[in-house]
């Protein structure tokens, strides 16, 4: 059985891969946490988005869960029907997926959920997700390019695709930081490293964290020089 929490999985919608080549990614990764709970993962290629789910569950390693429209569509809280309820993504072993609400007033655990859908087909995808912490840079390395004044390229339609999910899903505007990370290789693919997107809101919501691959061949950027000192430019210079 898995279960999380529908906001979890709506939070990454603008991460989800559409191309039906690469299948293995047109849903979320579901995987175990060492922290408690679950992470859920999902990627395009171009953005990665993971959610630290800690009220989520899943007796399987890695799960990757195939998102219907009407699955998705299922997702989003009905604000009169649901009672101000949380919704749940949940799937059966054989891989049926439901959107139900829980009842912490109903004592029969039998009637603690609340169906609102029923999906009529295995959502589970037969393939192997990227192991994403490959790609993820240590901790240590976030923050540690922009130290030294230099930057990369990235696609501003995804930051503005993840804003704006981000602000629909938690319901208000949240303050969001780009953190460049350092780059080991200064060839390296892509023009340098991806850079974390963190996001500020409250702690009542699952935790998104997203990556954000540099636009091929793209130089690092410096800041102008009108910004600085003439000292410090000059001083450069020579």
């Amino acid at each position: 059985m898995l279960t999380i929490r529908a906001e979890t999985v709506r939070l990454l919608l603008p991460f989800i891969c559409t191309e039906e080549t690469r299948y293995y990614l047109n849903g979320v990764c579901v995987q175990p946490c060492d922290h408690g709970g679950v992470v859920v993962v999902a990627t395009n290629g171009h953005i990665m988005g993971v959610v630290h789910d800690p009220e989520g569950s899943t007796d399987r390693e890695s799960t990757i869960v195939h998102l219907s429209a009407d699955l998705a569509r299922a997702l989003k809280p009905a604000k009169r029907d649901d009672d101000g309820r949380p919704r749940w993504l949940r799937m059966a072993d054989d891989g049926t997926p439901s959107v139900a609400l829980f009842s912490e007033r109903e004592v029969d655990p039998a009637c603690k959920w609340h169906t609102r859908y029923h999906g009529p087909d295995d959502a589970r995808v037969d393939g192997t997700f990227p192991d994403w912490r490959r790609v993820w840079p240590a901790a240590e390395l976030i923050g540690a390019t922009a130290q030294r004044g230099t930057s990369y390229g990235y696609n501003a339609a995804y930051l503005e695709a993840i804003a704006k999910n981000t602000r629909t899903v938690i319901g208000d505007t949240v303050p969001m930081r780009v953190w460049d990370c350092h780059v080991v290789d200064e060839a390296g693919a892509f023009g340098g490293p991806p850079a974390v997107v963190t996001f500020s809101y409250s702690c009542d919501h699952p935790r998104l964290v997203a990556l954000l691959m540099p636009m091929a061949s793209t130089l690092s950027h410096k800041l102008p020089d009108f910004l600085r000192p003439a000292s410090t430019v000059e001083a450069r210079a020579a």
